[in-house]
Parts: structure tokens; sequence; C-alpha cells
């Protein structure tokens, strides 16, 4: 069998004689020169000390840990007419998303402890990954890319982060919690819905200037949320909830699941088909009104993904791929002993490409060369229509006299100014433990990116009982806006008062407030 040259195919290994596949496959695995016990990876300069790719510790020592993959399967898998491959990712830490926007471009977040943040970047299609440097040490659960450029990531004590340079440099944005948060889906550069374990689901309509605090369903956590459009959506989460909301989020109602169990990843290929997992795959066939039990797999599953709308790959715990080719019908084993590590997350970039990240930095991909790309993205040979010679009418304008308009003075240089929902100007919070209240630093005539922070004197404190921050923000067409909780201190009393101070691209907004009863100001933020 003639193999494509292909720059796609990493290290698999492949031979038209499975014995010699298997001999060369051993032969890559065996230990380094320099007795280090694994294949060297290929990470870009200044990266981290590379992963272990393949595990060679001797038999005989117990206490070594198992391989990452199994070569001989490997050498297997790599008949094609789909061929498997182990990407070196750098890390041994674990993986927990992955996001590919086409064939070359993807990233890979994910980490240890809540402390600890991998971020990952390649630009080959995974042949090589680039740890980019996270400026926040805490660690990221999710990871959405809009195109090559812009992309968000989030994760624990409330994370979120955007970068406008392909995920070289992150800067953090204005989080609405400082709780967990579990899952970021971005509709396009202005519409994103994030969700967290505490049932809450965030939105943003100005690609995060700032995010929306929207009920979701409370008491449970939520694991995953996808939008189609700007108005439909769901998300999914523990004891089998599925949410949908109409609205672009303002509200969400209660699905039936048929499952008490955890979900943890929706799938939806059009308004009305789609797909949960957990311990179960279930389906619907009318945008969420039913879900009927599809396949029962032999390990709990966290991630599912299709590459168009009859093509799908679920991954979870101890390898566990599966495969359907048929729109749920049938669901098939696939890589099945490749590795023991746990699967986190995949993604696919149409049929062709699927991506499988999870535990001691894993990642794998599957590459079928005759699948097909996403519709609209196959390259073509057939060259442009031309351009049509028949010359355009052009109306003649009517030049109509106007009066001379009245100048209205405009900030020319940067401004800022903090609003809050209440009336007065003082910024009204309820006693400690009642009502905090949200106010918005609200800005224009900024740069792409602006650092901007702020002090809190007095009765209150910011969120998490911080009397100062700094974040940057990314302004749309040079405006936007960044909100921020301000909270009572515990012994302060009503009528204390305290002054909050925002500085941005040096310009300067100050506003007083005080500690109010909540019985007196019925607008305070429940």
């Amino acid at each position: 069998m003639t193999i494509p040259a292909n720059r796609r195919f990493g290290r698999i290994v492949v031979s038209p004689c499975l014995g010699l596949g298997l001999a060369l496959a051993t032969a890559l695995a065996a230990p380094a020169a320099d007795g280090a016990g694994f294949a060297p990876s290929v990470v870009a300069s200044g990266g981290p000390p590379a992963g272990r790719d393949v595990d060679t510790a001797s038999a005989a020592d117990p206490t070594a840990p198992p391989p990452l993959y199994d070569p001989a399967v490997l050498a297997e898998l790599s008949q094609g007419p789909a061929y498997w491959s182990v990407q070196p990712s750098g890390t041994g830490h674990t993986l927990r998303a992955v996001d590919f926007v086409d064939e070359d471009h993807g990233w890979a977040v994910g980490g240890q402890g809540d402390d600890d943040c991998v971020i990952l970047r390649t630009e080959d299609g995974g042949e090589t990954w680039e740890h980019a440097h996270c400026p926040v040490q805490l660690r990221p659960e999710d990871v959405h890319f809009v195109d090559r450029s812009t992309g968000w990531l989030i994760g624990r004590a409330g994370l979120i982060m955007r970068s406008d340079d392909g995920g070289r440099t992150w800067g953090r944005q204005g989080s609405p919690t400082s709780d967990a948060l579990t899952s970021v889906f971005m509709l396009d550069r202005d519409h994103g819905w994030i969700t967290n374990r505490d049932g809450r689901v965030f939105r943003t309509l100005d690609g995060g200037g700032r995010w929306r605090n929207e009920n979701g369903k409370e008491g449970v956590g939520l694991f995953d949320v996808k939008f189609v459009d700007r108005n439909v959506g769901w998300a999914v989460g523990s004891q089998g909830t599925i949410i949908l909301s109409s609205d672009g989020g303002d509200s969400w109602s209660g699905l039936s699941s048929g499952t008490d169990g955890r979900l943890y990843s929706i799938e939806m290929v059009n308004a009305r088909r789609g797909w949960v997992v957990g311990n179960e795959i279930r389906s619907t066939r009318d945008g969420g009104g039913s879900w009927h039990r599809e396949f029962t797999p032999s390990k709990s599953v966290d991630e599912v993904s299709f590459g168009d709308e009859t093509h799908g790959w679920a991954a979870g715990d101890e390898g566990y791929i599966v495969y359907t080719p048929d729109d749920g019908q049938t669901w098939v084993r696939e890589a099945e002993g490749l590795t023991g590590r746990s699967f986190r997350a995949l993604t696919t970039y149409g049929r062709r490409h699927v991506w499988v990240v999870g535990t001691d930095g894993l990642i794998v991909h599957r590459y079928e060369p005759d699948a097909p790309l996403p519709p609209g993205t196959e390259p073509t040979d057939e060259p442009p229509p031309p351009p049509t010679d028949t010359p355009r009418p052009t109306a003649t304008p009517t030049i109509t006299p106007s009066p001379t308009p009245t100048m209205t003075p405009t900030p020319t240089g940067p401004w800022v100014r903090i609003a809050w929902a209440g009336p007065g100007p003082d910024i009204l919070v309820g006693a400690h433990g009642t009502h905090d209240r949200l106010v918005t630093a609200i800005f224009g005539n900024m740069p792409a990116s602006a650092a901007i922070s702020g002090t809190i004197e007095g009765a209150a404190t910011f969120a998490g009982g911080e009397t100062a921050f700094a974040s940057t923000v990314f302004p749309v067409n040079g405006s936007g806006e960044f909100p921020i909780v301000i909270e009572a201190l515990p012994d302060a009393v009503p009528g204390a008062p305290f002054a909050v101070r925002m500085l941005i691209e040096g310009a300067t907004a100050e506003r007083p407030g005080r500690v109010a009863w909540q019985t007196t100001f019925p607008w305070l933020r429940p």
C-alpha cells in the first residue's frame, strides 16, 4: 500500500508488511540514547521540556507508569483508510479542551491543580505544538476560537481570557463571578456564552467587554453550552439537565432528557438534530423536545463532536473512542487498545480530521485524506468568474440645500465613566451578605487593547474582598464596557461611605457610594 505524502501524518508508522510496521514502531518506542526512556518530542523554542510521548520504562520496575500508548496498535491503526498518530504535546499535564478552526490552526488547554495553566497552539495541524505564556496561574477548562486570530478561554476562579493574535498572548477580561467556569461557546466575535458549576449561564454581546449573569438552572452544574444562531441554544449538566433558550440566553426552560445521569457535552448539527453524552449517548430530532437513548457506551464519555450531519465521534475514559457513520444508527469502537489514558475532549474539522486530548498531555490525531472538509472550505481549481464589462447606470444625484448642522462637542481622546442601574449619583450596596452591586466602566476612543485598573476605598470592596484590580480589555471600534461587582464590608453599617476609581489609558473616573438598607432600595440586584 502506498501512503500519500502528507505532513499531517505526524509520527505514524506504516508498512505493506505488518511485521515490518511493528518492528519500526518498536524501534521508535525504544529508549533514547541518553537513557531518558522516551522518544524526544518536538517543542517550540523556549517551551518547557518535552513530555513523555512513549514511556518505555522497564517492566522490571512495578512502580513505573504504563506506556502512554501502544506502538503496535498505533502501527496497525495506520494502515488506512484513516491514519492515526500521537502528536508530541511537550507536556505531561492533563489537556482538558481542544479546538481547531481549519486544518492547521488549533489550540489545547488544561493543567493539573487549580493553579496550573497550560496553553498550547499549533499552526501545522499538530505536528508541532508551541507553549503560550499564561498570564494568570489558574487552570483553563475550555477554549474556543472563532477564526485564526480571536479566541477565548475560561477556567477556575472565574477565569476569562481573550486573545486577538492567534493565542500567542492573552489578556484577562472582567468576570461576573469568582466561581469555576466550565465551558465557553462563541458564535462570532461579539456573541458568546459561558457556563459554571452553579447553574449559571453568562452572556456577552460585545466580545467579552461585559458578561451578563443569566439564570440557567440553579443548583446544578452546567458543563457545556452550544448555540446554532444568536437566539437558539442549549446547555447540559448534572442530574440529566438539559435547558433551552430561544431568546439568546435571556431566559431558559428545562427539557426532559430521560436520564438523571450527568451530561458532559452537547452537539447540535442543526436546530433540530443533536446528541448529548455522559454514561449514555442520547439524541433528539425535534430540537430537544424529546430525547432517546441511542447507545450505551462501556465507558463514561466526556465529549461528542460531528464532522457533518451524519458522521460523529465521542471519547472518554480509558482511551474510549466510538464513531457513527450513519447519523447515530450505529456506534462502533475505534482505536481500541491504543491507550489506557482517559480522553477529556475532542474536536473535528469536517470528516477529514479528528483531534482527541487527555491525561498526561496525550494528543491523538485521526486523519482521513479522502474524507471531505466542512462545506465551503474545499479548495477548487475553478477560476473566479470574470468581471462584468457592462457598465452599471449611475443615478444623477439631486443636491438639496440643508441647514448647517449644530456641532456637538465629543471627546477626542480616551474617556471612561462609571455607571450603575440605580437613581442618584451614589452607588448603593446592601449590607454584607445580602446584596452586592454590579457597576460598569463604560469607555470610548480606546486602542484595540487597553489596560484597565481600579481601586476602592471605604466601606466596600470588589468581589472576593479585593480593594484593587488590573485587567486587559479589547474594545470594539474603540469602545466597550467592563463590569465589576462591589460588596459591603462585613462590619459596614448603613450609611457608611466608599469611593470607586477606575483608570484606563490615562482616562480616570470616580464615583462615590454608600451602604444602604436593602428594603429601602427595591432596585438592588437580587
